[in-house]
Order: structure tokens, then sequence, then C-alpha cells
């Protein structure tokens, strides 16, 4: 710009520039290189490198050249950017690709590059030979065809042995506390918790019936008890009861009457309740009679006694529990109806109810022995056919 500058100012001064001076004298003009400009000065040639020279014909302002400056810059810009503009990019057009091969994978294709051409950045405009696809004509290997994976199913694991089965083993009997104590009230009380706990076992048991021999009564009685509630009845144990019938102690024999009442029925404990019916305790025969009619069939033995009892007891109970026993039992012969069909007179209500009753459970087999003592029209006995229904019955009665 200084440049510019000075050779201004020197045209404004009316002095030629440099370049001016030291080139050659122009030619004489003629006819035939004059043109219609002769009278313009010529701007000189700029070589390569040298600055920008400005050749202004009039006078100018500093502002003016300021701004002539400018304009030169921004046209020599937007002529460079204007030569850059025609540099346009040309792409090649793909070239036509062979058919594949059938089944040959397209992956294969691409990793060798057949007839594939990328071309990136800016090229000339001259064309450029394209290369003729190559087709492998080796036929692609035929796919293997993967093998179903068959899935295995875990290994079952071994079921663990079961364990073995523990064998029971018999309890080791254990000595109960106070059965051997010297003192009676403490025997007593171990009796008591062996039959309130319910652990009398055999083992138990076989003790016990030693004890039906004790000096007291008391434990005796409770001995009694516990055998009675015993789970397990053996012979020994009814053997031991029938033993207890004949104790001397009256509440030790009530107690073993009774507890005969659970046993098995058989000769034996019939013929230990029917030693019983004469025993000197009124007790312990009213239990025997009661025991006797829970026995029921199995003790027909003992119905000729129980009649006897029947017809000659002063005691109003034993009278009472003898005809209901004799219903139990179901002894038709005429000595039980005789007996039953006196008893419907007694002057107790208990005992004629009771004697009652046990005939209409004899049922059809003791109507024969009840036509018999329908002689003077005894009203309980009509009473009794018509009640027993059957034609046996009904057949006395209209014959009556």
């Amino acid at each position: 710009m200084n440049e510019v500058k000075q050779e201004v100012e020197a045209l404004e001064a009316g002095q030629p520039p440099e370049d001016a001076a030291e080139a050659p004298a122009a030619a004489p003009a003629t006819k035939s290189n004059r043109s219609d400009n002769e009278d313009k000065p010529k701007r000189p040639k700029r070589s390569k490198g040298a600055p920008i020279q400005i050749w202004v014909p009039v006078p100018m302002s500093t502002g003016a050249l300021r701004s002539a400056a400018l304009l030169v810059a921004v046209s020599g810009l937007s002529a460079a950017s204007f030569g850059f503009t025609q540099l346009r990019p040309k792409y090649t057009p793909a070239p036509v690709l062979a058919p594949l091969a059938e089944d040959r994978p397209v992956f294969d294709l691409l990793r060798r590059g057949d007839g594939i051409q990328i071309t990136t950045g800016v090229q000339a405009a001259v064309p450029q030979a394209t290369a003729a696809p190559v087709v492998d004509a080796t036929p692609p290997p035929a796919p293997v065809e993967p093998k179903p994976q068959v899935a295995q199913a875990p290994p079952t694991p071994k079921p663990a042995d079961p364990p073995k089965p523990e064998v029971a083993k018999a309890p080791t009997p254990k000595a109960v506390a106070g059965l051997d104590s010297p003192d009676a009230k403490a025997r007593k009380r171990a009796v008591r918790g062996l039959r309130r706990s319910g652990s009398v076992d055999a083992t138990t048991a076989t003790k016990l019936l030693t004890m039906l021999s004790d000096s007291d009564s008391g434990v005796r009685q409770s001995v009694v008890t516990a055998l009675a509630s015993a789970s397990m009845q053996s012979p020994a144990i009814t053997n031991g009861l029938i033993a207890a019938t004949r104790d001397s102690s009256e509440t030790v024999r009530v107690r073993a009457i009774a507890a005969l009442g659970s046993a098995p029925a058989s000769d034996a404990v019939v013929s230990a309740l029917q030693t019983a019916l004469k025993d000197r305790s009124t007790s312990v025969r009213n239990n025997a009679i009661l025991t006797l009619g829970k026995h029921g069939s199995r003790a027909r033995a003992a119905a000729p006694a129980l009649a006897s009892i029947v017809r000659n007891s002063g005691n109003v109970y034993s009278r009472s529990f003898a005809s209901a026993a004799l219903g139990q039992i179901g002894s038709p012969s005429e000595e039980v109806v005789g007996a039953l069909v006196r008893a419907m007179g007694d002057g107790n209500t208990s005992v004629r109810a009771a004697a009652k009753l046990s005939l209409e459970q004899l049922g059809d087999p003791a109507v024969t022995a009840l036509s018999k003592q329908m002689a003077g029209g005894n009203a309980g006995v009509r009473a009794v056919l018509q009640t027993i229904g059957t034609p046996g019955a009904l057949a006395v009665l209209g014959a009556r």
C-alpha cells in the first residue's frame, strides 16, 4: 500500500513512474496498430511477484485511494474464489455387477472386493478406465448345514440310599420308685402314680401282681384298681383278680369283682362270681350280680342262683339286680320265668319293673313257661304276652 501511495504521489507531481522511466522507448505509432484508445496511457505490465500497481490518470484524494485499494483487494479475492468454484468433483458411476453365483455368500464377494470400486476425494475430469469385473469361475463350496444340537438332559442324580430303619429297641424297664418302700403310704402313692400315668405294662403288672399279698389293705386296693386299668388284660392279671375276690378286705373283694366285669368271660371267672354270690357282704353279692349280668349269655350257669336270690333275698337291691341280670343272661327256663312272674307281684316297684322288663326280653322262648303262669288270670302275664306279640303269645291269649 505504501508503494501505491508513492506512485500516486509521483503522478500528482508530474513525474513518471520508475518503471516507465526505465522502460525502452515505444515504437512510433502507425495506422495499422493504432487503436481508438491510443490517447489513453498504457498500463505497464506487472512482473510476477511484483506488487499490484494502480494507474490513476486523474488526481485522487487519500480517501479515494484507500477505497480504490480496498476494491481491488476484494475483486482479487472474488476472482480467486471464482477460480476455485470451477473445480467440480466428478463421480465415476459404479459398474454393473455380474450376477452372483447361486448360493454364493455375499460376504465372500465383499471380502475379495470383486467388481466393487470405491472412489473418494475429488477426481480430475479425465475419465478413467474401469476394470472389468472378474467373475470367479470356481463353484462355491456347498454350504455345510449345521448339525442340530441335541439338548442333553442333565445327569440324573443318583438317589441317595434310604436311611436304614431303626429297629425299635424294647424299653429297659425302669424301677418305679416307691414300690419297694417300707412305708405303706409311699407304696400306695407309687401305685396310684402308675395308674394315673397309664404306664402299667407287662413288666409293671408282674410287679403289681406280687403286691396283691401286701400287708396293707390300702395298697392291695390300689393294686387291684391299677391292674383293672391296664391296657392289656393277660391271663395272669385275670387270675390275680380272681384271687383278689377272696381277699380278707371287703373293699378289695368289691374292687376285684368289679374289675372282672371287663375281663374275658371264662368258666373260671363265672365260677368266681358265683362264689361271690354267697359272700357275707351284701356289697360283694350285689357287685357279683351286676358283673354276671354284664357277661350276658356266657353266665347262664349262674341263672339258677340268681333266680333263687329273686325269690328268697331279703335285700331289695339284690332282688332288683338279680331280676335285671336274668333278662340280660336270657335263660328262658321255667325256674327263671316262674321267679320273674313272682317278682312282678313284689312289693317294691323297682323289682316289679325289672322282672316285667326281663320277661319281655326273653321273648317268644318264654311263651310256653308264661302260658303255665296264666292260671288265676294273672294280669301281669297277659300284659307281657301282649307286649311280646308273637303268634305263639297271641295264641295263648286267644286260648284263654
